[in-house]
């Protein structure tokens, strides 16, 4: 790794033998690890395709040929390799052995985004060439899957599982309530967690704040009806206090551990629109209450000026 990156650095000063020679060093380095070690591979990238490439960049394709060969004797089907190698045949002339790079390409990469510099560097080379799998037995093909059913390619916050824990009266509450309104929900441990009690506190001190960035509080845990009951017995809390005991609420939040058959502290924020814009679960209370209310006077601030937008539109 330190030969890898003092080989850049040789590069970008200018210093063009000197990287040349740390990064064939460190290519020999990498080999040797990929032929002990096999995959998963001990390195990120495969350092003679990088030689390769710093070869075809100072106009020497035999040098270059070797290196993608090298590559290709321990990673048959590299994909990088496979486009240096038809690029470095293509400029020594030896149009059949680029054309067979080329083919071998098209199939290992036949599922790959076209505007890969790499496959649109071989592509522009315009070779005679149709997908040839090279594989010593017929391999198992995947299907291409189609990113968009994954997800959007930049996060987006996700709509708010279903709420229906028990409020002291043992109803179930009401989620209509909560439309038009920022949540923060805490899941905690129940009035025995002395932890818990201590972030709860925090949080009452800091209710008229979320109050006028138009958020509720909701904390939820395992207690029972009648323990949250006797627990609003014991002081005035200007928020509410909800009872889960199957911790079926808990699990739709991913804030119960099944292998363990645990409750986990956690926090969630919502936007009025009803979906999580942020979370965390782990092992302690979340009380950095401050994170929470910039967190929402942003959201606040990206909403308004949205509908803004939109009605001058």
């Amino acid at each position: 790794m330190l030969l890898d990156a003092r080989a850049m650095f040789a590069f970008v000063e200018g210093k063009e033998l000197d990287g040349f020679a740390l990064l064939a060093d460190a290519a020999r380095q990498e080999h040797t690890l990929r032929r002990s070690r096999k995959d998963p591979p001990i390195y990120p990238r495969g350092l003679y395709v990088l030689l390769g490439e710093k070869h075809l960049e100072h106009n020497s394709p035999e040098l270059a040929r070797e290196c993608f060969l090298t590559t290709l004797e321990v990673s048959r089907n590299d994909g990088f390799a496979l486009s240096g190698l038809a690029r470095a045949e293509a400029a020594l002339a030896n149009n059949d052995a680029a054309s067979d790079a080329m083919s071998r390409l098209l199939h290992v990469w036949s599922g790959a985004n076209p505007e890969l510099r790499w496959m649109a560097d071989a592509v522009a080379l315009d070779l005679e060439a149709s997908p040839r799998d090279d594989a010593p037995r017929p391999q198992r093909l995947y299907e291409a899957q189609d990113l968009a059913a994954i997800g959007p390619d930049a996060w987006q916050p996700y709509p708010m599982p279903t709420l229906d824990p028990l409020d002291s009266t043992g109803a179930i509450l009401n989620s209509e309530e909560l439309k038009g309104r920022n949540l923060i929900i805490i899941f905690y441990l129940g009035e025995e967690c002395p932890h818990c009690m201590e972030q709860l506190q925090k949080a009452t001190t800091r209710h008229a704040d979320f109050q006028a960035v138009d958020t509720d509080i909701l904390a939820i845990s395992g207690d029972t009806v009648e323990q949250i009951a006797e627990t609003l017995k014991k002081g005035e809390l200007p928020y509410r206090i909800l009872s889960d005991p199957d911790h079926r609420n808990a699990r739709r939040f991913r804030s119960y551990d099944d292998f363990e058959e645990i409750e986990l502290h956690s926090t969630f924020l919502i936007d009025r629109k009803g979906r999580v814009h942020w979370s965390r679960i782990g092992g302690e209370p979340f009380d950095d209450f401050d994170f929470l209310l910039d967190e929402i006077k942003r959201i606040n601030a990206t909403t308004t000026s949205a509908q803004e937008a939109i009605a001058t539109q």
